[in-house]
């Protein structure tokens, strides 16, 4: 993760990601914590793109719909994965960063 990036996020920064993340669960704090749980959803894959589906902004609160889009690193399988991610602002900065997946939709066709 680029030091840039950093800059949009609180130092406190919450990150919550749902079970049924591609793996991952958990609740992370901090610029660590963001850090450890990017790792946790994009080392399995290659190929990782993060595709906008829709986007609703509410003043201190922003609703992005997306499709996670990556090829497992050991399996070499497509996977194409809906999810919603809610942030919510403070100061101009995310303090925290929800993500939930939508019903698994398993490997691509592509």
């Amino acid at each position: 993760m680029s030091v840039e990036i950093l800059e949009f996020f609180d130092p406190e920064v919450e990150v919550r990601q749902s079970a049924s993340i591609l793996g991952t669960e958990g609740t992370f704090h901090g610029y660590e914590g963001l850090v450890q749980s990017a790792r946790e959803v994009i080392e399995p894959f290659q190929d990782v793109r993060f595709v906008p589906q829709g986007i609703a902004d509410d003043g201190d609160q922003v609703v992005a719909a997306v499709e996670f889009r990556g090829t497992g690193r050991e399996s070499g399988v497509d996977v194409r994965q809906a999810a919603t991610h809610v942030w919510t602002l403070r100061d101009g900065r995310i303090v925290t960063w929800q993500v939930q997946m939508d019903t698994v939709q398993g490997p691509s066709a592509s």
